[in-house]
């Protein structure tokens, strides 16, 4: 008799079972079975066989529908890798990884059992360049798809991956390839996975949850702008497509191709550790650079004049903030009460005639009084793309306006981009064609420079490169900074960031942070502030081995009416304490290696 390792798909946890002597040829690792659990009877999927009997009672298997094989080797490795490296569930991950419902789906009841044996490990390789990228993509990927080799291109959006389409659309084999975006219905995606898993679709394009698909022949996969947001998933398991990537690299000895047309502090690392750089045809640097010193965050003063003579010129504006919104915050001048949310207890932003909070969405109105002393001296303090709109309006008012964030991008299109005149806006920007741009200009760059982050300066570079590498020749890019001699900006002077990486870098080794260290931020929530103060220094004590800050207060210290606390741990590159954390509280949530620190 055999024991299972198996995930139920209505239950948290993994469970043992035994399997019948009947049933033992056809449990294979990654089959769906029927198993009871409790009085009932439900479906679940094998994550591994035990060697040795457990020393607990077990029940038996109940049986196994050969049309129901849904899950590779590859994939139970990276469900179970995806589990333990960003500390989450496995019924989380599983739930992430499948399409709703594909336990209940029309399965196959032939396939070929995957290979992962005498695997020749394949290349990592940094493709620097932009120029006709996609037809460097199609021409790598064709030697692959002639040996019969699945190709996975990953893209950081939807709209990226249409543009991609527009461009090729005529040299694809679209009944051989799939696409699977979070656009594609459900129904479809169920449909898909199917294909891939038999080698019916060979070429795979996707955003995110592309990379879980089932392939059982993957020979090659791309990432597209792999320096962009979009490949960083927010909800737990709270995973990087790039580590994703280079994990199914490893597994399966594809050969990996992350893109950019910017050098990062991230690639600079990854070339003198393991990657290959090749490059395709880039369009030369002919732009110019210009700090403008100044804590006037309007547009009327110092920079009408270039505005105008760029106007003049029938040349585009754009003007980028990295704030949404009209307003920051509303400050009582009387008594300092600024309005705060009721369940998250930070301040609320405006936007137009409300204020909200970015955390949990709670709207209100703006006052016309302070709650707090009753006086009508209520200010609104600080500046975002929609009061910045307002002021390009007042200032030139004959001229074409159009703003584009969050709030706006469903009206935006293509006509109106094109008969804009200036143009504001957040990062959505870099959407659009930079074609006839004549003057760039970057708002609150002290603002990023300053975040309370140990990455403020490198993610500030990654926002400002990308834009930089879109200029057109003879373009201006205007930074509007109080602090002109940051290394940051003076490197972006002259169009080098290599010197100001390597200073990074020492400054990272130096005071353990990655990419040499991980630095793993755990936030612990509950109703009473005395409990999770108990957890946190349990958890706290049952990892006293690794340099820890904290418990301590986050900057959000109440979410949706529960108190918070936070960790952060800082370890030797690839540690895993998934379940020495989880067995000492529940109320958790781990991020390794965020982008944004609390």
């Amino acid at each position: 008799m055999k024991f299972a390792k198996i995930l139920p798909f209505s239950y948290p946890d993994i469970l043992t079972y035994s399997v019948p002597r009947n049933l033992i040829a056809k449990a294979r690792i990654g089959q769906v079975v029927k198993i009871p659990l409790g009085k009932k009877e439900t479906k679940g999927v094998i994550f591994e066989f035990l060697k040795n009997r457990p020393l607990f009672k077990t029940k038996p298997i109940i049986d196994v529908p050969d049309s129901l094989t849904l899950f590779t080797e590859t994939q139970i490795k990276l469900a179970k890798w995806l589990s333990l490296y960003y500390f989450s569930s496995l019924y989380q991950v599983l739930k992430n990884i499948k399409p709703e419902g594909l336990e209940n789906a029309k399965g196959i009841k032939k396939q070929e059992d995957e290979k992962l044996k005498n695997m020749s490990l394949g290349k990592k390789i940094i493709l620097f360049g932009n120029v006709k990228k996609e037809v460097a993509y199609l021409k790598v990927a064709q030697k692959f798809l002639k040996a019969k080799k699945q190709v996975l291109i990953l893209f950081p959006d939807y709209l990226s991956l249409e543009n991609f389409l527009k461009k090729t659309s005529k040299n694809l084999d679209l009944k051989k390839t799939a696409i699977i975006t979070g656009k594609t219905k459900n129904e479809e995606k169920q449909k898909e996975w199917f294909k891939i898993k038999t080698k019916e679709k060979l070429l795979i394009l996707g955003t995110r949850t592309a990379c879980f698909y089932p392939f059982t022949n993957l020979g090659l996969i791309i990432v597209d702008q792999e320096y962009e947001d979009g490949y960083l998933q927010e909800k737990t398991p709270k995973y990087d497509v790039r580590e994703v990537a280079e994990f199914l690299q490893k597994i399966t000895g594809c050969t990996l191709i992350l893109q950019t047309d910017i050098l990062t502090l991230e690639n600079f690392y990854r070339l003198k550790n393991g990657y290959q750089i090749a490059k395709i045809k880039n369009r030369k640097i002919k732009y110019k650079v210009a700090l403008l010193v100044s804590d006037n965050f309007t547009i009327l003063e110092d920079i009408q004049s270039l505005i105008k003579k760029n106007l003049e010129r029938n040349k585009k504006v754009i003007l980028f903030l990295n704030k949404k919104g009209r307003n920051i915050f509303v400050l009582c001048r009387n008594c300092g009460f600024s309005p705060a949310c009721p369940d998250c207890k930070v301040p609320l932003s405006v936007s137009s005639t409300l204020l909200t909070c970015n955390h949990c969405g709670f709207k209100k109105e703006v006052p016309l009084e302070c709650e707090n002393c009753g006086s009508v001296i209520v200010k609104k303090y600080g500046v975002g793309t929609e009061k910045l709109e307002e002021a390009a309006k007042s200032a030139f008012l004959k001229n074409k306006i159009l703003r584009i964030d969050e709030t706006t991008k469903k009206n935006v299109n293509s006509k109106l981009i094109k008969e804009a005149q200036i143009i504001v806006g957040t990062k959505l920007l870099k959407n659009i064609s930079f074609k006839n741009v004549g003057l760039f200009v970057f708002f609150s760059i002290d603002n990023l420079l300053n975040l309370p982050t140990y990455r403020a300066a490198e993610l500030t570079q990654k926002t400002l490169a990308s834009f930089l590498a879109r200029l057109p020749k003879d373009a201006l890019a205007v930074i509007k900074t109080a602090n002109p001699k940051h290394p940051l900006l003076k490197a972006a002077q002259k169009q080098s960031f290599k010197d100001f990486f390597k200073e990074e870098l020492k400054n990272l080794k130096k005071f353990h942070y990655p990419p040499f260290y991980d630095f793993i931020q755990i936030v612990l929530s509950g109703k009473n502030q005395k409990d999770i103060e108990k957890e946190a220094l349990k958890l706290k004590n049952s990892l006293k081995k690794y340099e820890i800050l904290g418990p301590f207060i986050p900057y959000i210290s109440q979410k949706r009416k529960l108190q918070r606390l936070a960790l952060v741990v800082k370890a030797p590159k690839d540690t895993i304490f998934y379940d020495k954390m989880f067995k000492l509280t529940k109320n958790i949530s781990v991020t390794r290696n965020p982008e944004k620190i609390l």
